[in-house]
């Protein structure tokens, strides 16, 4: 929430009070922009130094943020607030891979949601779900009837990016390029690969793909070990009892996409997910092991979450 809010506070400083408010960045970079309705916005970053990487980290850890108000604190008012501000910091980072992954979160939640309502028996409310839905439906519906060409075209740019129209093989700084550029090293060394950083220490830049990095710097043996993590990791969240699967089922799934498409394997985030995923694992493991020895008996509050 706090990478949030600096996040809106960032857009508004650097696009209307023409401030440079960049305290909390660690490095910086060029101002990236976006065309919105003839005008062209600076892309916020936030606490990053790239809005791609910035909108992974808000719907990595969004269900989180979701859990605790709806679960722990049981808070509607401060739920939506919160639902709201991360919305509006992600549309604030104009990130195409981001969009994405937003559109395939709510295809996992609808999903659950659907699953749940064959259970349990239709309910009107149960199928109300979406405070982020919502929202983005408010804002196009207001954009598309109050813009005169009454057109969608604001969104060319990431529809353009998302389909790679806006790449080329021949710009040797775009994504296409540096794809290419990585299997014909993959090609020279299959198995076991060139080495850590090849890419970089070649072409002055990485592979912008966390598996092609991984696949030319240690082969096809370091990516399955790598993938084999993963999978892991994977196994162990289908395990998790409740509705906390479903919390790092979507940190996960998110995770994943993005990886594909940006090489920073020291970001912290995939190694704190990990992490939280085997601690809640054991944890319940644990929980099980004293009931069934009668060591100890466990509240009635942790207990009543697990059987959720």
């Amino acid at each position: 929430m706090f990478v949030a809010i600096i996040t809106i506070l960032e857009f508004i400083s650097k696009n209307f009070l023409n401030w440079g408010f960049n305290i909390l960045r660690i490095a910086d970079e060029n101002n990236a922009t976006y065309g919105v309705g003839g005008q062209r916005f600076f892309r916020a970053r936030g606490t990053t130094v790239e809005s791609g990487h910035l909108a992974m980290y808000l719907l990595m850890f969004v269900p989180f943020v979701y859990h605790y108000q709806k679960n722990i604190n049981q808070s509607k008012a401060k739920l939506v607030f919160s639902l709201i501000v991360v919305t509006l910091s992600l549309i604030f980072t104009f990130s195409a891979a981001g969009f994405v992954e937003l559109s395939i979160i709510l295809l996992i939640v609808a999903i659950i949601k659907i699953v749940k309502l064959f259970r349990k028996g239709f309910k009107l409310s149960s199928v109300v779900m979406i405070y982020p839905v919502f929202c983005g439906v408010v804002f196009l519906s207001m954009y598309y009837f109050l813009q005169g060409d009454r057109n969608l075209s604001f969104i060319t740019g990431i529809i353009d990016k998302i389909t790679l129209v806006n790449y080329s093989i021949d710009d040797g700084g775009s994504r296409l390029a540096r794809w290419y550029r990585a299997l014909e090293l993959f090609k020279e060394k299959p198995l076991m690969g060139h080495g850590p950083g090849i890419s970089s220490l070649l072409y002055g830049t990485g592979s912008t793909s966390l598996y092609l990095e991984i696949l030319i710097a240690t082969g096809l043996v370091g990516l399955c070990l790598f993938l084999g993590v993963m999978l892991y990791h994977l196994t162990i969240i289908l395990k998790i009892k409740g509705n906390l699967k479903y919390v790092y089922l979507v940190s996960f799934v998110t995770m994943s996409i993005h990886l594909a498409i940006i090489s920073n394997y020291w970001y912290p985030w995939m190694w704190t997910l990990f992490a939280l995923i085997n601690v809640q694992y054991w944890k319940q493991n644990r929980s099980v092991s004293e009931i069934k020895g009668d060591r100890k008996v466990i509240p009635d509050v942790i207990s009543a979450s697990l059987s959720k």
